[in-house]
């Protein structure tokens, strides 16, 4: 074989050892990237099922905490008569103990019986007095943990009420705007027979919340000093100044009111002509 030959078939020797190490750093390469991408797919499912536990938690712990309030009670009490128990048998022990020592010092035959007697008793003592030391401990426990399940459900009660205080206004509101519209459709007249025209109140300035049928409702009412059968001027200012025409007030509350509207020169308008939400009164 030439010298050309084996330095090609050293070349080609070379090559493949190079070309191996590549495919085996290709495929470590892989495989670590598939071992982190199972870890990672892993980790994400042991998070996905430690969220799940914890909202099924809070649901637990939502749906007991009534419960939870009713039995801290009960056991509060329970622990109350267990140490009331307590106390009076200590009591009872410590009586004992008296007469004991009463009659060992009269007795000197069977002081030492007393005495042991004594000791046997003190040791009871002692231990109820243990007891007693710790039912008080859980009782107090269970009294603060009373007290604070019973704020956590008086901020509910409070809250629960001030919503549905809430939702009366707004029900006694839509029934008053309810009664407001059958008056107004009820209307015929300007003025009922015997009743006149009023006044109103010098400088009064009003905004007009809706027209309907003729009717304008606006703000504010009596407590503008506004009363019925007065007559307003009502006007545009954007995008030019325009008279409309006047309000014959028809009906008035503290908080706003509602009139007939007569418009300028008493002839049909258009629908640019009539008053609109944001439109101004003032007294005639």
């Amino acid at each position: 074989m030439t010298i050309l030959g084996k330095l090609l078939v050293f070349m080609v020797l070379l090559l493949s050892v190079v070309f191996n190490g590549l495919v085996v750093n290709a495929y470590v390469t892989r495989t670590n990237w598939k071992k982190m991408a199972d870890d990672n797919k892993a980790t994400a499912q042991k998070a996905a099922t430690a969220v799940g536990a914890m909202q099924k938690l809070l649901e637990e712990q939502r749906a007991i905490s009534a419960e939870s309030l009713s039995r801290a009670y009960e056991e509060r009490n329970q622990y109350m008569d267990l140490y009331t128990k307590e106390k009076n048998a200590a009591q009872a022990i410590r009586a004992t103990l008296d007469k004991s020592m009463a009659d060992s010092r009269k007795d000197s035959t069977t002081q030492i019986a007393a005495q042991a007697l004594v000791d046997s008793l003190q040791k009871q003592v002692d231990g109820l007095t243990t007891d007693i030391t710790t039912l008080q401990s859980k009782n107090d426990e269970l009294i603060k943990s009373a007290e604070a399940a019973k704020i956590s459900q008086t901020q509910a009660e409070i809250e629960a009420n001030a919503q549905r205080k809430r939702a009366e206004q707004y029900a006694d509101q839509i029934r008053k705007m309810n009664e407001l519209v059958q008056q107004y459709k009820q209307g015929g007249r300007p003025l009922a027979p015997g009743e006149t025209l009023s006044m109103a109140p010098e400088g009064f300035r009003g905004t007009v919340r809706a027209y309907q049928d003729g009717y304008v409702s606006f703000t504010p009412g009596l407590d503008a000093g506004l009363t019925k059968n007065a007559t307003l001027m009502v006007y545009r200012l954007n995008p030019a100044p325009k008279y409309l025409g006047k309000v014959l007030v028809t009906l008035v509350d503290p908080k706003e009111g509602v009139g007939r509207f007569i418009p300028a020169g008493g002839v049909r308008v258009g629908p640019n002509d009539l008053p609109k939400p944001g439109d101004e009164l003032k007294a005639d």
